[in-house]
């Protein structure tokens, strides 16, 4: 049973009530918690059903830009001016803190707009300058956000660029802190042929595009390097709209952090104007979101872009989230170009615990929260520890199966490993997960359950009618409970059903508590109104949840009580009944061992005395008698017997010894009575004890109390409190501070009951219901926030788009800014940027026509850019200016074309002719540059006319069918069959005009069924068989064939040996198995048997393994009652010679061939008086 009474504990109980709750208010400004988030503490009151009123607190996330160096304030109050300078020095501008909240100023950068301070000067504009001209020579092409700021990914994380499945790939995976030179690359026919791959003293020219863009969105780009193939100087590069792709990604628990990559391939001529950015499924700024950071974008090729978001898996809410990755033109972020989703899933962990009965197999199961189903990459792994601690795996394999969607495990921990107590079991859940470049990613949640294996101890207690009675037992293994309700007493006699909700006023009351090892001992206290009557009840104790299903009863019950059955002598005795009987008995159980006593001391046992007092005890063990003669009572001068027993309950167990005093005479006796248990329901807030009343009883009429002796023994039951605790009104603490937040103070009540006694307290609140008598009550904010003065976010000074800057301000008081204390103003204001450079149209590309041979003439196209320059690089964009961004020329042919055979004439002739014929060969034109051949099927183009050719014969000479000249023989299929043939053309017939011969012989097929068999077999008769020595005889067969006779061709043997066997064995009769030894009591004997065989010679073989003995063996003990004891004759002196009557005795003795025992003997006594006629007169 695991019974759940938490004694002594501190639960957590939360009831779920309609509650009126008001508005939210923060209690202190934005600051990084533990976690690593921007959130602030925020407080609302609420008012339940019952009226009372109570405080919520939780944490509300801010955005990750209030955490950062802070606003200036700029309320303009009568301060001195250098004050104000000074925290402006120390503060970033309004626009620098809502992007990423960096102390230091970031330079400008295509798309991004400018992060500078509020005071910026002339030096640090030509610092930023100088850093420019710096970035340009580095040779790590990166774009947005370049340099090591915080957005760096570590060094050496690796992310799959391209999976290699084509010719067009380049670089296979992009590895942080490597140089681009030094990049994996994928292995193909254009990265076979690289002979450099750039470094120092290399310089390579523009990528100029020798092939078009083709089917694929690929076109071909050459260019020098020098010295010669020092540097890549082909490549395949993309030439269609940006293609976006992503990754999905796994997170686990609240701990975990996974990139996600981005990698964005695009028109090398845009590349550099592209932005990239992440949103999540509303169209937020994840670089704007706690738990989400954004690496720069880095610049893995020549038309790739890489870009990572970081996430924190305490950031995803939900079993799963959708990020964007976005790509757009700088400047036009509204303007989405391309862009992919990503999925990232996140799963917990949960291992439930269990609270388990000794006696059964547990399971406990481990339920991957949020996870996949279809998603093979899960594992499940299982952990326990020692009882020294030493933790180990579970070689046992754990069923994994699909429940509801979400993989889940399930161990089976077997009864013989599990102990009593707690054990706790780990369940560690990882993800793998291998991209198309072989790169493995891996995540893993781990929980711990609780297997609690508890047990209860037994308890017995044994009760007069009407006594109160206390049963009590132990939990083991654990002193842990959630709710008092679950756990149940039930009786297996009656059925009743007793749970802590049962009060004193049903019978039971049902109370915990603890003992010095902190173990829960639970007590059942019974109403002496619930054992008036006698008998044995058992109880078995179980929880609700687990049920009752094989519980054995731990709790005994036994109401007994000796009571007088007396059959006194009164004065009208019958003549001739000369002997007093008394009886004694149990009620409600059995007596053991019964001694009786007289008022004189003497005491009697079980069987006769000398002088004749019996003692017996009923077969059902319930009543006991003493038969004593009249002669002895009289001799004796006794009243009265008092019976002595040992008390035990209808299963055996033993109570208590007890004595019950009955009167030889026929004189009522007045005995107590114990009134019935009725509470005087006195006022008192707990529960009491009173003491039982009791009435004298002579016979079934109630007497005077004087008639009784006084009780011995004080009885007492408990009564349940009639008083009940409640709870008093809050008294709180005044609100009297001045604070820009709401602020705590502390309140208390109280838990009380007053009764006759006196005012009762408790300062836990349990006793009125788990009452809470300490809260904490939140004071309003006193004091004013202001609104700031507006930060002017400044516009980017060289931009060939439009832009927009953002405008901020704060809300303050006493320093601290807080924007949510003033919701209602607005504290973000956006602000449109003009362009300040303009696209134009560059010079069209070269005619170039030498740089290919050509037999065809070929039309080429050259191209000019519309660029706009921005911070010295030339952004592209040829929507914006007008006209033609292509134009088209021709290139004539260079190469001369030459006549070539196609075909064979005679093959491809439909003649057909035993002799030699004339066809005509035909030609084509072909045209070769380098590997490439081309072919045209139109002779004009190279002059070329058919010409006629001398074919040989085609219609072949061929040999006709094979004829047979003889026949095969079914018996002897070894004989050749003779065969003869043709050779012919059409008509015309010429054994010289084919290979091979005119006649042959072919060998016959064997039978499809087998032809010669064996006859049956012919057997010689066994002799005598012996019973160690196997017997055999021989037998014999022939081959045959329609009548013909060969043993040659039959595969089996003609002679063969034939087993006769051996002689059986068989079980010999038994011996020495009649009882026929001369012993007065029982005892046993063996008897044996063997194992034997009869053999041919005459003798007898043994051996005990060739016979089944059965049970019985090949040697039993029986059992034999033994020759009884009888008795002999009466023998007496006779009677003496005397003149009045007399008495004498005889004797007689028990005795089984001369031993004697008095005691053996049943029926009769061993000596006996009879009466003697006077022989004489006086």
């Amino acid at each position: 049973m695991r019974l759940l009474f938490a004694v002594g504990l501190c639960v957590l109980v939360t009831v779920t009530l309609s509650e009126d709750c008001g508005e939210w208010e923060t209690l202190n400004e934005c600051s990084i918690d533990k976690g690593g988030s921007c959130s602030q503490p925020v407080v609302r009151s609420c008012v339940d059903e019952a009226d009372y009123k109570h405080y919520e607190t939780e944490q509300r996330s801010c955005l990750q830009s209030d955490c950062g160096p802070g606003e200036v304030n700029h309320v303009y109050e009568d301060e001195d001016e250098d004050k104000d300078e000074d925290k402006d020095e120390d503060k970033d501008g309004g626009l620098a803190e809502g992007l990423n909240g960096e102390e230091e100023d970031k330079e400008e950068g295509p798309g991004h707009l400018k992060k500078s301070s509020a005071h910026g000067t002339e030096e640090d504009e030509e610092d930023e300058e100088d850093e420019e001209k710096e970035d340009e020579e580095e040779e790590d092409l990166d774009l947005d956000n370049s340099g090591n700021g915080p957005e760096d990914l570590n060094t050496g994380e690796e992310f799959c660029i391209s999976g290699c499945s084509d010719e067009y790939s380049f670089v296979a995976t992009y590895e942080t802190g490597v140089a681009l030179n030094e990049q994996k690359l994928c292995h193909n026919n254009l990265t076979a042929t690289i002979g450099g791959r750039g470094g120092e003293g290399c310089r390579a020219d523009d990528w100029f595009i020798v092939e078009e863009c083709n089917d694929e969105c690929y076109e071909f780009g050459w260019r020098a390097s020098y010295p010669s193939y020092c540097d890549v100087e082909d490549i395949w590069l993309w030439c269609c709209d940006p293609k976006v792709e992503t990754q999905p990604a796994v997170v686990s628990g609240e701990n975990d952090i996974q990139n996600v990559p981005c990698v964005v391939t695009a028109y090398k001529n845009i590349l550099d104007s592209l932005s990239v950015w992440w949103v999540d499924g509303e169209g937020n700024d994840l670089s704007e979101m706690a738990g989400f950071d954004v690496s720069r974008t880095y610049k893995v090729q020549d038309d790739k872009l890489l870009s990572v978001l970081t996430v924190n898996s305490w950031a995803v809410s939900g079993s799963s989230a959708v990020v964007t990755c976005r790509v757009s033109v700088t400047g036009f972020e509204e303007e989405v170009t391309a862009e992919e989703p990503a999925q990232i899933t996140k799963f917990d962990v949960e291992v439930d615990s269990k609270y388990q009965r000794v006696g059964s197999d547990a399971f406990l199961t481990c339920t991957g929260v949020g996870t996949d189903s279809d998603d093979l990459g899960y594992s499940f792994s299982w952990y326990s520890w020692d009882e020294l601690g030493n933790k180990f795996a579970i070689d046992e394999e754990a069923d994994m199966r699909v429940v509801d969607g979400q993989w889940v495990s399930v161990l089976t921990i077997p009864e013989e490993i599990q102990r009593i107590g707690s054990q706790p079991f780990q369940c560690l859940l990882e993800h793998s997960r291998v991209d198309d470049c072989g790169l493995v990613t891996s995540t893993g949640d781990d929980d711990t359950g609780l297997l609690t294996v508890w047990d209860v101890t037994d308890d017995t207690y044994c009760a007069h009618p009407g006594d109160e009675a206390v049963l009590s037992f132990t939990v083991l293994g654990t002193n842990v409970y959630s709710t008092v309700d679950d756990g149940v007493i039930e009786s297996l006699t009656k059925g009743t059903m007793i749970t802590t909700d049962t009060t004193f006023r049903d019978g039971f009351l049902m109370t915990i508590s603890r003992n010095e090892d902190e173990e829960l001992v639970v007590t059942l206290t019974i109403s002496p109104n619930m054992t008036e009557e006698v008998g044995s009840e058992f109880f078995i104790t179980y929880t609700n949840e687990e049920g009752k299903e094989g519980v054995e009863p731990n709790l005994e019950l036994n109401v007994m009580d000796m009571v007088a059955g007396t059959e006194p002598r009164g004065e009208d005795a019958e003549e001739g009944d000369e002997d007093y009987v008394v009886i004694g008995g149990v009620e409600g159980g059995k007596m053991q061992n019964p001694i009786w006593k007289d008022d004189n001391g003497r005491v009697y046992r079980l069987g006769t005395t000398e002088d004749g007092v019996e003692v017996t005890i009923s077969d059902d063990m319930v009543t006991s008698t003493i038969r004593i003669p009249k002669e002895v009572v009289q001799s004796q001068n006794l009243n009265e017997v008092t019976l002595h027993a040992g008390l035990y309950s209808e299963t055996g167990t033993y109570c208590r010894r007890q004595q019950v005093k009955m009167g030889l005479l026929a004189e009522p006796q007045c005995l107590i009575r114990w009134d019935t248990a009725v509470c005087d329901e006195r006022s008192s807030c707990m529960d009491y004890v009173q003491e039982r009343t009791w009435s004298c009883y002579c016979g079934e009429e109630e007497a005077p109390k004087s008639e009784c002796a006084e009780p011995d023994e004080t009885l007492t039951f408990t009564c349940p409190a009639t008083e009940s605790y409640q709870v008093s009104d809050w008294q709180e603490d005044e609100c009297d501070r001045e604070e820009c937040y709401p602020y705590a103070v502390q309140r208390e009540r109280a838990c009380f009951c007053v009764d006759a006694e006196g005012s009762h307290t408790d300062s836990t609140g349990a006793l009125c219901g788990d009452a809470q008598l300490e809260d904490i009550k939140y004071c309003e904010a006193t004091k004013p926030w202001v609104v700031g003065g507006w930060m002017d976010g400044e516009c980017p000074t060289e931009s060939c788009f439009p832009s927009e800057t953002m405008d901020t301000r704060g809300c303050f008081c006493d320093g601290k800014n807080d924007r949510s204390r003033c919701g209602e103003e607005e504290l973000v204001r956006v602000r449109d940027c003009p362009a300040t450079r303009d696209f134009e149209w560059g010079p069209w590309g070269p005619e170039v026509c030498d740089l290919m041979d050509r037999c065809y003439p070929s039309t080429e196209v050259k191209s000019r850019s519309c660029t706009c320059e921005y911070y010295g690089q030339l952004v592209t964009d040829n929507s914006v200016c007008e006209g033609d961004r292509d134009t088209v020329y021709t290139c004539d042919p260079n190469l001369e074309w030459h006549p070539e055979a196609r075909g064979d004439p005679c093959e491809e002739s439909d003649t057909e002719s035993c002799d030699s014929f004339t066809a005509l060969q035909n030609y084509r034109c072909v045209c070769e540059h380098g590997d490439i051949m081309e072919v045209d099927d139109d002779p004009a183009k190279c002059d070329a006319e058919p010409t006629p050719v001398l074919c040989a014969a085609n219609k072949p000479y061929e040999w006709s069918d094979w004829v047979a000249e003889s026949e095969c023989s079914v018996c002897y299929p070894e004989l050749d069959q003779r065969m003869s043939r043709t050779c012919t053309c059409g008509d015309k017939e010429d054994a010289t005009r084919c290979s091979g011969t005119e006649e042959a012989s072919e060998e016959c097929p064997a039978p499809r069924n087998r032809v010669w068999l064996p006859t049956d077999w012919t057997d010689i008769p066994c002799g005598d068989l012996s019973c160690r020595e196997e017997t055999f005889t021989t037998r014999t067969r022939e081959c045959e064939c329609e009548g013909n006779k060969d043993n040659s061709r039959c595969e089996e043997d003609m002679t063969g040996v034939l087993s006769c066997g051996f002689a059986p064995f068989f079980l010999s009769d038994w011996s020495n198995d009649q009882c026929d030894e001369q012993i007065c009591h029982p005892y046993s004997k063996n008897k044996t048997r063997t194992c034997v065989c009869d053999d041919s010679d005459g003798t007898q073989a043994v051996d005990l393994e060739q016979c089944d003995s059965g049970e019985e063996g090949y040697s039993e003990e029986f059992n034999c009652e033994g020759d009884s004891y009888d008795w002999g004759e009466w023998q007496s002196r006779g009677c003496p010679e005397s003149c009045f009557v007399t008495k004498t005795k005889r004797y007689r003795i028990c005795s089984c061939h001369g031993d004697v025992d008095f005691n053996a003997c049943d029926g009769g006594n061993a000596i006996e008086f009879y009466d003697c006629p006077a022989t004489k007169d006086c």
